[in-house]
């Protein structure tokens, strides 16, 4: 992918700008391959882990663990979003606030040196309401900006060295609760344990909804559609035994992103916003 290597220098070149610098390190491959080409550069730099009750603390020890493998300079943030006004109302900008506090945490952590976050080009093409929140504490955004997409990312992860290319995305556990809902940091850990045994079974893309009105819906991508045929009754007794009996299992062609998705007649203005972020 010539264009994709193009990029590739780009964004090294801009990350050379920039260092040193603090990034905001979820673990989850956009942050780890942002990490890589930083490293790859020979650029110094402090990766910033945030945690919480909205954080899998498989997915906390899994970066930390990345990062110490790496040798890479880190710091931890310990922050409770279940104390904000819009994210205990279940509010459509829970996101915005959440965002916009975690990061006033890491630019504290950070001082006078910038700090970056790992959204893609791909992320413009979709809702995603954190990212005005991005946009207003300043915080830099490197692989969008020189227009690296999701595939882009992951083939030049693959070509350039960076283990688990094929890493599935995992958002915050805020993202499995409807709108409307006021999260228990309970229903959270239930939800995290249920995610872990069924990661366990041996899915990767798959989320645990749960619906302000109507039963939970075990979402998984359509991609793993006959393994789910063939482990249904495991995944069934999985969920009885979290406290998920009500649950429905599906396959769906895109499972990131729902409540967003769902909700899209009334986010066309915010997503023209987003569009030009970068």
């Amino acid at each position: 992918m010539p264009d994709a290597e193009k990029k590739y220098r780009e964004l090294q070149t801009l990350l050379k700008v920039h260092a040193p610098f603090y990034l905001a390190f979820s673990g989850g491959l956009d942050s780890r391959f942002l990490a890589h080409a930083a490293g790859q550069a020979g650029l110094a730099f402090t990766a910033v882990h945030v945690t919480g009750p909205h954080v899998p603390s498989a997915d906390t020890e899994a970066a930390l663990g990345w990062l110490e493998q790496n040798g890479i300079p880190r710091q931890v943030v310990q922050f409770d979003p279940l104390s904000l006004e819009e994210v205990l109302k279940g509010s459509k900008k829970r996101c915005y606030q959440c965002k916009r506090e975690m990061f006033r945490l890491i630019l504290a952590k950070a001082g006078n040196l910038p700090v970056m976050e790992g959204s893609n080009a791909s992320d413009r093409l979709k809702f995603r309401p954190g990212a005005r929140a991005l946009q207003e504490l300043g915080i830099l955004s490197p692989m969008a900006e020189v227009g690296l997409s999701k595939p882009e990312i992951r083939t030049l992860a693959r070509e350039t060295g960076l283990d688990n290319p094929a890493q599935p995305s995992r958002p915050c556990l805020l993202t499995r609760l409807d709108y409307g809902l006021t999260p228990q940091e309970g229903a959270l850990r239930r939800l995290e344990a249920a995610e872990d045994a069924i990661a366990g079974l041996g899915f990767k893309n798959f989320r645990l909804r749960i619906f302000r009105m109507g039963n939970p819906i075990l979402q998984i991508d359509w991609s793993e559609n006959q393994k789910l045929e063939s482990c249904r009754k495991k995944l069934e007794r999985l969920l009885t035994l979290h406290g998920f009996a009500d649950a429905g299992i599906q396959a769906e062609f895109e499972v990131s992103g729902f409540f967003d998705d769902e909700n899209a007649d009334n986010q066309t203005d915010d997503l023209e916003i987003l569009k030009n972020l970068f």
